[in-house]
């Protein structure tokens, strides 16, 4: 039993921090994308408003994006990221004002590309990523003109096309996965115990381990609060940008980047007991294990 909470208490610690860096980072780049917004740098605006989005989704980020796409006149890009706007958040009536005022005004001046692949698949249109989601069906915009369309598959290979397309004109295409030549499947090395003398020996009791995984827990609790607290200071700041708002958000990205460094410091830490516990003190010492060793890689029973 001690065994097991231990393994699920590490799992929790080390699967929420990367989480809650992602949230961090993301209100580190709406910051700076706001930033690029009172200055009137549209392009720079829309590329970090889009890494926000893809680290931690939101219906703010990506509606900041499609605007900011739109002001950039990247006609295309902000079309498609209408798209995405209106399926991902159709609920929300202000990101659908946002996606249809866009799509009204820039629709008619290009091709939409409706695509299908017969496995799951990224596309990229002239070089240029259409999304960065692998799924089996995909729309998008584009210029008019010839288009190079590129599917690429979890497996490495990829199908490509070239299609026309005229303003306001829509495309269906489909992509076919190519067969992969056959590959011979090699089984991992199986190995007998290690001798004794190479296993490492675990001398800390649990609880210093759970006391590091509470107090990390409690620190990725504060990091979601401030990570989100930023990002809810868009709306404010989207009514009504003013330097007295910027400032807020300013100082809301210190703080959550102080909550980073505390929370990854802890998790960290709390790993590192992890390898030091013994969880065998609350029980058996002559407990049988069942070992698998194989390249590099232990696991115990």
């Amino acid at each position: 039993m001690g065994i097991l909470q231990g393994t699920l208490a590490l799992a929790l610690v080390l699967s929420a921090a990367p989480a809650q860096q992602d949230v961090a980072a993301a209100a580190e780049a709406f910051g700076t994308a706001q930033r690029a917004e009172f200055a009137r740098d549209w392009g720079r605006a829309a590329d970090f408003y889009e890494m926000a989005d893809s680290l931690s989704p939101s219906k703010e980020a990506l509606r900041s994006a499609a605007k900011a796409r739109f002001s950039a006149e990247d006609l295309a890009a902000a079309a498609t990221l209408a798209l995405a706007l209106k399926r991902r958040y159709g609920d929300d009536q202000k990101s659908l004002e946002v996606a249809d005022r866009i799509l009204e005004e820039t629709s008619p001046a290009l091709v939409r590309v409706k695509l299908r692949c017969d496995n799951p698949c990224v596309i990229s249109a002239n070089a240029r990523a259409a999304g960065d989601i692998r799924n089996l069906t995909h729309e998008f915009f584009a210029d008019p003109g010839s288009l190079d369309l590129v599917a690429s598959f979890e497996d490495g290979s990829s199908a490509e096309a070239t299609v026309e397309g005229s303003a306001g004109e829509t495309l269906s295409v489909r992509l076919i996965q190519p067969i992969p030549p056959p590959t011979s499947a090699r089984l991992p090395d199986f190995a007998e115990d290690e001798p004794e003398e190479t296993r490492g020996r675990r001398t800390l009791p649990p609880v210093y381990f759970i006391a590091g995984a509470v107090i990390t827990l409690a620190s990725a609790s504060a990091l979601t609060w401030s990570g989100l607290d930023v990002l809810a200071q868009n709306d404010d700041f989207e009514m009504d940008p003013t330097q007295s708002r910027l400032d807020r958000g300013q100082r809301g990205e210190l703080r959550t980047n102080v909550l980073i460094a505390t929370t990854v410091t802890f998790g960290v830490a709390t790993a590192v007991l992890g390898v030091f516990t013994d969880w065998r003190r609350n029980g058996s010492s002559k407990r049988e294990q069942a070992h698998w060793t194989g390249r590099g890689l232990e696991i115990q029973f």
